[in-house]
Order: C-alpha cells, then structure tokens, then sequence
C-alpha cells in the first residue's frame, strides 16, 4: 500500500483506511458489514493496473467474509479474480473448494482441493493449516463422488509452487515494471505474488503427509500419476477459458450495478444485474442483489420472484430467504415473511439484518393481532348493545300491555233486515 511512480499517494492511503474498517468488521465477525467494506474499497482502487496487486488482495479477503455468510457463488467469483492473478494462491484455491462442496459440486471441489495439496507437498515441509482442510474436503468429496478416489495427486516441481501461506503477513506494493521491452517495443510487466494477511493461525504441530505419499526413505512426496508427466502445465479447453471470461464480466458487471445502488440508481443497477445473470445463471449473489434492487423500488412481486430463484440454487443462501421475508413483508404476507426470516436465522444465526427484520415482522403481527381483537371486542360490544336494546324495547312493550285495561270484545252489529 506504499505509494511509487505512478501510484496516487493520497488514493492508496484512503483505500487503506476502507480496508481497515473491512478488517477490523471481519474480526468482529460481521463478515456482511465486512465484504461491503471490501467492496468499496475494491471501487475506490479502480480498474488501473498500478493497483492490481490491492485490489486482488481485496477480493481474496472478500472471498473469505462471503465463505463465512455461506455466498458460495459470489465467494468463487472472487476467488476467480485471484486466481487470474495467481493460479497458485492456495486460499483461493481452498476457498472455491469450500464453496463447491457447498454447492454439492464434488468433483469440481476434489479437483481444487488436489492442487492445494499438490502445491503443499511440493513445498516439501508437510502440510500446513490449510493444507490441512484441503485434505479433510477431499476426503469429504470422496465419499459423495466415489469416482474421485481412482484420481491422483499431481506432481509439482517445488520452484513452480510457492507456498503462499507462509508468505509474510503485509501486501507490498507491486514492483517497478522492467526497463526490458520485447520485441515489440511494449514493457513487460513484472507478476507480484500475492500476500495476504491470513486469518486464521497457522497450526503449531503441522502434520505429515499421509503415509501413502511417502517414498521407503521417509521424504514427503506427492502421489505419482499413472502416466508420466512432461512438466507441462495442460492447455485449457474453449469451455474453461470461456467460462472464466463469463465469470469475470459478471463480476463487473456486479461491480458496476453495485455501485448503481449505492448512488441510489437502482434501475441501472437492475439492468447491470440483469446482465450479471445473462452471462452466469448460477450464481446466488446476482439474484440477490437483482432482488434487492427491486425492492428499493417497492416491486414486491419481483423481489420475491428474484428471491426463490436465488434459492432454487441454493436452498442454504441465508441472503436470498432474507430477500424472500422482505417481499412478502411488502406484500403483506406477514406469516410467510416471519417463517422466511426464521429459516434465514437457522442458516446464519449472528445476521443483524435478519433478527432485525424478524423483531420487525413480528411487532406487526403483534400489532395486527391487537388491533384485529380490539376490532372483534367492538363488534362483540355492539352486537350485545343491540341486543340489549331490543330486549329493553320488547320489555317496554310488554309491561305497557299489562298496564292497560283490557276493553270488551265488540259483539258485531246485526244484519238490517231489508223488506222488499
């Protein structure tokens, strides 16, 4: 975060204040307020190459708050932006396993969880913390997709695999380009290895590799592929580098209807969401956000619509049941929206926004009941005060009727008698 030829001293040192704030929320445990905070900062870096190494330490500490809320999607898109960046970032790596597995993709997950471990045993000092819980999800993964177990590990030279978690604590600043040009004339840029503060202690006793890894003389080695490998790092198909330039537009796209909302432009940021989801339909955070954005408008109905899309992705997505308990909160729907926030609770306990919202939804309910059985107590009331009123009349009368002398019955007057 130190300012150099080409960096902006004064924006360095107020992104660095914004992810401090982001830093001391997420040790707090408000991992909401926390990946905001990143946000902003992320916003406020810019898209300027000079701040790239920032601003990817800025998404891969965002990836760990959304881990935390369980936002599987927005957690791999960040982790995505990271491993553009560096394709050996062990935290990202176990972080979009994480989220796979989360997702019930294990395959995918086993995958990212076996290049955590291949760049660990690389590293040839055993596992560390997180080397740790990548094997513990591959383990887990296994048993969900048995056809995993047949998979080895790959092989790694130690000079290709850094290992980033024991890298030191502080981000710096990105080197000064080379003065080397190609060919072309066009200065090479210079790749940073990225640092980030870890959040979690490293482990005192790091165990050892498991036994099937190791060779007869006790050194650590990774399991051998069937076939020999050449060294060579393998190609990625048209799919795969399609689906990642998906993802990263998407994200932009996110970035730019975030910033929409927050300058209260939230028909531009429905139409930056809308086009989030055009290019990555699966992603729970596009369809949360999409959703909040019409509720800042008060269109209910697609709130809710939005809402249970988001949640037919990812039933455990503690913000889409919060999206879902505002719409029907907005379309009067009380009950549902009070079941909805219990359901977001039971997923994410410490939410602010959610008990919030449920202390909200049942003070209404409160009051609704209060003021329905007033309402019924005063019918109640008048309906007794009519018949009270009737009974009093018909009472009246009666007395009346008995007061009076009873007059004789008139005999009729007899017939004349016409004579003809």
């Amino acid at each position: 975060w130190a300012a150099s030829a080409g960096r902006d001293a004064k924006k360095l040192a107020t992104c660095k204040v914004l992810k401090g704030k982001a830093d001391a929320l997420f040790a707090k445990g408000l991992f909401e307020q926390a990946a905001e905070g990143y946000s902003e900062t992320i916003i406020a870096l810019g898209d300027a190459d000079e701040y790239q190494c920032e601003r990817v330490l800025c998404h891969s500490n965002r990836a760990a708050c959304r881990l935390q809320i369980r936002d599987y999607g927005a957690t791999i898109a960040d982790c995505y932006e990271v491993l553009s960046y560096d394709e050996s970032n062990v935290k990202a790596l176990l972080r979009r396993a994480q989220s796979l597995e989360g997702m019930e993709r294990y395959a995918k997950a086993a995958g990212d969880c076996r290049e955590v471990l291949s760049i660990e045993y690389a590293g040839g000092k055993g596992l560390s913390n997180m080397g740790v819980k990548a094997r513990e999800c591959l383990e887990r993964c296994k048993k969900h997709a048995p056809e995993q177990r047949s998979i080895p590990i790959p092989v790694r030279s130690a000079s290709s695999s850094p290992l980033l978690a024991a890298a030191p604590a502080a981000a710096q600043p990105p080197a000064a380009a080379p003065a080397a040009a190609d060919a072309a004339g066009k200065p090479q840029k210079k790749r940073v290895q990225i640092v980030e503060e870890d959040e979690e202690p490293a482990a005192a006793d790091k165990k050892p590799p498991s036994p099937s890894t190791a060779d007869k003389g006790g050194e650590s080695k990774p399991i051998l592929k069937a076939e020999a490998d050449d060294g060579k790092k393998k190609p990625k198909t048209f799919d795969e580098i399609r689906r990642e330039n998906d993802h990263r537009e998407a994200q932009a796209c996110k970035e730019r209807g975030n910033a929409a909302f927050k300058a209260g432009k939230h028909h531009n940021a429905i139409m930056h969401y809308s086009a989030a989801i055009d290019l990555v339909d699966d992603d729970v955070t596009f369809y949360t956000n999409l959703a909040a954005a019409h509720y800042a408008l008060k269109d209910f109905p697609n709130t809710l619509k939005m809402a249970q899309q988001a949640l037919k992705i990812d039933q455990n997505a503690a913000k889409a049941h919060y999206r879902k308990a505002q719409a029907l909160e907005g379309l009067g729907k009380l009950s549902d929206a009070k079941v909805a926030y219990e359901e977001g609770i039971s997923l994410l306990p410490a939410s602010e926004q959610l008990r919030n919202g449920l202390a909200s939804v049942s003070a209404r309910l409160a009051a609704q009941a209060g003021a329905e059985a007033e309402a019924l107590a005063k019918l109640k009331a008048l309906s007794n005060t009519k018949q009270q009123k009737a009974n009093t009349e018909a009472q009246a009368k009666d007395t009346a009727q008995k007061a009076s002398p009873q007059e004789p019955a008139k005999k009729p007057a007899a017939a004349e008698a016409h004579v003809i």
